[in-house]
């Protein structure tokens, strides 16, 4: 019997739970599924790859997926313009990491010619018995691993895909339930990636502590309030001001460090996940970035399902390129 051609799958291991999605070969995104797990017992993650594949048809078994964000190092380095790449960077990663190389799993993005003549890549790493736990809970819940990858080489992958990106740098703030990502990045290159451990979860705790009460309450009013309106957005508003102070003091110091690190700083900010969908983020992320726009401003798939799934969506196309094809 002729068999068609497989769906190219990616899937997206977050701290609040997994999300899958599938694509067929001119990337359009054809079946995707999610499964939440907080605070989950030990061994439960092969059940929750279990669960992830059997909740839509179509998902396919090889995928590429990536770990949760405070799993992975994403180091950029500056190095000189000539000298061997892989050579340079074993000798600069054991001054970045906090584990030795032999319990390391290496890979890097780059590199990128600076104005200086020096060079610029991206070392990644990721301990090597975090990856092994990867792969036994993918495997256990019925997953082929073809690449381990990162957040942002999805998001950049989709991105491109979707033509919103081109020789002009851009920062892409991705929040997500438990982290935010800040990437830089052009139709090219990913040249940063760095994870803070700040996400929707401090909003949802703020309301939750204000109005006393539960998170799953406080969650939905996060959500409910681009429909509110007069005294109840205002006092949203103040409750939620303190935190998105903290997220606004973080984009601060990524644009400095760009401004420092690249002559033209970056030429666009372009916003991801909850950044662009919750209203009182993307307001605050606006008052001090007005130039800053929606990285998805036509979600496919249905209300919601492209910010929640990009990542995931670039997972896929990932997949599709010839070296992950060709490795499974």
């Amino acid at each position: 019997m002729l068999r068609g051609p497989r769906p190219a799958c990616g899937v997206q291991w977050a701290e609040d739970g997994l999300r899958a999605a599938a694509c067929d070969a001119s990337g359009a995104l054809v079946a995707h599924a999610r499964v939440d797990l907080s605070d989950p017992p030990q061994g439960a993650w092969a059940q929750a790859f279990r669960v992830l594949r059997g909740a839509a048809h179509g998902l396919g078994r090889d995928a590429v997926c990536c770990a949760p964000p405070g799993w992975i190092d994403a180091l950029p380095l500056r190095l000189p313009g000539t000298g061997d790449l892989e050579e340079l960077l074993l000798e600069r990663a054991p001054q970045h990491l906090s584990y030795s190389l032999d319990d390391a799993v290496l890979d890097y993005l780059g590199p990128d010619a600076r104005d200086d003549g020096s060079r610029r890549a991206l070392l990644v790493a990721l301990p090597r018995q975090r990856a092994l736990e990867l792969l036994a809970a993918a495997e256990g819940g019925g997953f082929r691993v073809a690449a381990i990858e990162t957040a942002g080489v999805g998001l950049h992958r989709l991105l491109r895909r979707d033509r919103r990106l081109d020789a002009r740098r851009a920062l892409v703030v991705h929040l997500e339930r438990e982290h935010c990502l800040f990437l830089v990045l052009d139709s090219e290159s990913l040249h940063v990636e760095r994870a803070l451990g700040w996400g929707t979860s401090r909003l949802e705790a703020a309301l939750a502590a204000r109005l006393d009460v539960p998170r799953t309450s406080a969650a939905h009013l996060l959500r409910a309030a681009p429909e509110s309106a007069g005294e109840a957005q205002a006092a949203t508003r103040e409750i939620l001001s303190p935190a998105l102070g903290e997220l606004a003091t973080e984009v601060e110091r990524v644009l400095g460090y760009c401004r420092a690190e690249f002559r033209a700083g970056v030429d666009r900010v372009l916003l991801s996940g909850a950044a662009g969908g919750l209203r009182s983020v993307r307001e605050a992320l606006q008052r001090l970035a007005p130039e800053a726009e929606d990285a998805f401003p036509e979600p496919r798939g249905g209300p919601g399902v492209e910010a929640d799934l990009a990542v995931a969506h670039g997972l896929a196309l990932r997949f599709l390129e010839s070296s992950c094809a060709s490795s499974t």
